[in-house]
């Protein structure tokens, strides 16, 4: 590895911070801290002496997210009622992404408990299985599959 001036930078607050534990640990009167080169590297480098993670606070980058829209699950009445009250007040998306198909829960295949048998049941957690594959069993597809 090569010793250059961008890795002496990069490394700067941890020499710093071991140039300032020998001189703590030292007897003597004359602290290596306060030597010309050691200066230049703090003011270069930016280095708050005795903190460590000073440096690497100023550096990350305040990451700022973006406004995202989420679907807040209700009931059908509830969600109805605020349609019609708040018709003009709330946004409406027609992303594909915030559409889900779910099942309706009130047809007979809906109701039907897990089979435990096929491959979809053998695949569940509560059946021995690994949860990978995430469907739901044969015997409990719905036919009629409702968009909310």
């Amino acid at each position: 590895m090569k010793f250059n001036e961008d890795t002496l930078l990069r490394h700067a607050q941890f020499i710093c911070d071991q140039v300032l534990s020998f001189d703590n640990a030292g007897d003597d009167n004359t602290f290596l801290i306060t030597t010309s080169c050691m200066r230049a590297i703090t003011k270069l480098s930016g280095v708050t002496l005795g903190k460590k993670s000073a440096v690497r606070s100023m550096r990350r980058e305040q990451k700022i997210k973006a406004p995202a829209w989420s679907m807040a699950t209700t009931t059908k009445l509830v969600r109805d009622m605020f349609e019609n009250i708040f018709a003009g007040q709330l946004a409406k998306h027609n992303d594909s992404k915030l559409l889900k198909r779910r099942r309706c829960g009130v047809c007979d295949n809906c109701r039907q408990p897990d089979c435990g048998t096929c491959t979809a049941c053998k695949s569940m957690p509560k059946f021995g299985g690994k949860g990978i594959q995430k469907q739901a069993c044969i015997k409990r597809r719905c036919p009629n599959l409702a968009i909310q």
